[in-house]
């Protein structure tokens, strides 16, 4: 894991975890685990975006 991203993917997590709020009154150490793990995937997903769109920029 990187550890530069604990922060942001803990602020996206609580976002994720706000959207479910309506759906559970409590929320489950699983719940809690999986809203952390989607929004740390989804930051890796957008660095990698950003960093191939870097470099397709580079090339041209």
């Amino acid at each position: 894991m990187k550890q530069e991203l604990i922060g942001p993917t803990a602020t996206l997590a609580a976002a994720l975890l706000s959207n479910l709020e309506d759906e559970h009154s409590e929320f489950t150490p699983a719940i809690v685990a999986n809203a952390f793990e989607e929004a740390y995937f989804m930051l890796l997903e957008g660095i990698q975006r950003v960093d191939s769109e870097i470099a397709r920029r580079e090339k041209l």
